[in-house]
């Protein structure tokens, strides 16, 4: 188990599915869809520093939410950018905010948020 100080920090990012299929796309193609991305612009050594990972997406706000390798965001943010269809749908992810954690992220976003209560 690695300690707290050797782990490597993460990053958060939000997307927006623009463009006039947007609605259209459901969750396992969106994800399929992106993995193939990245994994087609940095190849699996690419991928694996870069430490792509899919969170979660609302379809009702059409909002993406992916994790990233600190000092990595830039990188993500070009692949992102070539993507013009999803699926065969005519949509892209358009970027949103980048952040240290995902509540903040969550909650900028107005998205459904989950707080963890000490006892």
């Amino acid at each position: 188990m690695l300690k707290p100080t050797e782990r490597k920090n993460k990053r958060y990012l939000a997307y927006s599915l623009t463009g006039r299929d947007g609605a259209l796309v459901n969750e396992p193609e969106l994800r399929n869809s992106l993995f193939s991305a990245v994994l087609s612009f940095f190849g699996e050594l690419g991928m694996a520093e870069l430490g792509f990972k899919f969170i979660s997406f609302n379809a009702k706000e059409r909002v993406v939410l992916v994790e990233c390798a600190r000092g990595e965001e830039r990188k993500l943010m070009a692949c992102f950018a070539l993507l013009t269809n999803i699926a065969g749908k005519a949509c892209r992810p358009a970027y949103l905010s980048t952040s240290g954690t995902l509540l903040k992220l969550r909650e900028r976003h107005g998205l459904q948020v989950k707080r963890m209560r000490r006892q």
